[in-house]
């Protein structure tokens, strides 16, 4: 596929609309590095003109991280609420996190993991922590759905005042759970509601098979998701799109407008009046420099939700 072709012309389709004009847009924004220090993703932030915001608060692939300076954590606080990102910044978990593991010293440190995240989210005064369920790793789904629980139910109650946890709907590749709607569901109706929540990402639903390149599949979807987990919508989503196929279980990230999914479904999705106030964020691939790929899907969402709202 020529992606760029494809893009320049779906692009100079959006209606142009002076702002003004038009109504709210979601909070948009993307995952950025936290290097130097945590508040210079904030800075980041700012310099893509973002007003959604997700981090890591350590070395994703770590199992442990170097404690957040209190004067970083009190500058951070101050610029995120100075740029507006208040309740729009999340925390992605560590992909070493496997809560719904059968090896007991695995899930304990999982545990441990998940409340240091937890507790540095509390720091931060994030939104939320993103985490992927976990896998089953043979033992089977209802096990692994209930470790997986259990394990989280743990963590949040080792660390009050924390900000919830939001379960990740997952491609499903290999045993790793979540790409079931039933799985996300069973999982939070054994959580505090007001503790737990989800997040979406439009790679991961592709995955697991969810066609929501279709405005009626993304509909069913919405159906299906209040009835597994009773929730209206999500509390946060990932922006992503894939190249894998349909139902492939396999979790691939691409640039907007490069995969299968298109600008039209990204279009539709930033439009869509049930998450005008649910944080959006790109974990698309960074490009040579770190930002100017970042910056250009998000003036494309930003066309297309002016367009729309």
């Amino acid at each position: 596929m020529d992606g760029t072709r494809n893009r320049d012309s779906r692009r100079r389709a959006v209606p142009a609309r002076r702002l003004s004009r038009l109504g709210p847009a979601p909070p948009l924004g993307a995952h950025l590095s936290i290097a130097g220090a945590v508040w210079r993703a904030v800075e980041r932030a700012v310099e893509l003109h973002c007003t959604a915001l997700q981090i890591f608060t350590q070395a994703p692939g770590r199992w442990s991280g170097r404690p957040i300076p209190p004067e970083d954590a009190e500058r951070f606080r101050a610029m995120a609420s100075e740029a507006g990102l208040g309740g729009r910044v999340v925390a992605h978990a560590p992909y070493l996190i496997n809560v719904a593991s059968p090896d007991d010293a695995l899930r304990n440190r999982s545990i441990a993991l998940l409340v240091d995240q937890l507790e540095r989210a509390r720091e931060l005064e994030l939104a939320g922590v993103v985490l992927h369920p976990g896998a089953h790793t043979g033992s089977g789904v209802a096990a692994g759905v209930e470790r997986a629980a259990a394990g989280i139910a743990e963590a949040l109650e080792r660390a009050p005042g924390a900000p919830p946890v939001l379960v990740e709907v997952t491609a499903g590749q290999g045993t790793v759970l979540g790409a079931d709607l039933a799985e996300i569901g069973a999982i939070l109706d054994r959580l505090p509601r007001e503790r737990s929540g989800t997040c979406w990402d439009t790679a991961h639903l592709w995955g697991a098979g969810w066609e929501i390149t279709r405005a009626d599949v993304w509909e069913a979807l919405w159906e299906a998701f209040a009835a597994a987990t009773g929730r209206e919508r999500p509390d946060a989503v990932h922006l992503n799109d894939t190249n894998v196929p349909l139902g492939s279980r396999k979790d691939r990230h691409e640039r907007i407008g490069y995969g299968l999914l298109g600008e039209e479904t990204f279009r539709r999705i930033v439009c869509d009046p049930r998450l005008v106030e649910t944080p959006m964020v790109l974990e698309t691939p960074k490009g040579p420099d770190e930002v100017s790929w970042d910056r250009e899907a998000l003036e494309l969402l930003r066309g297309f939700a002016a367009a729309c709202h």
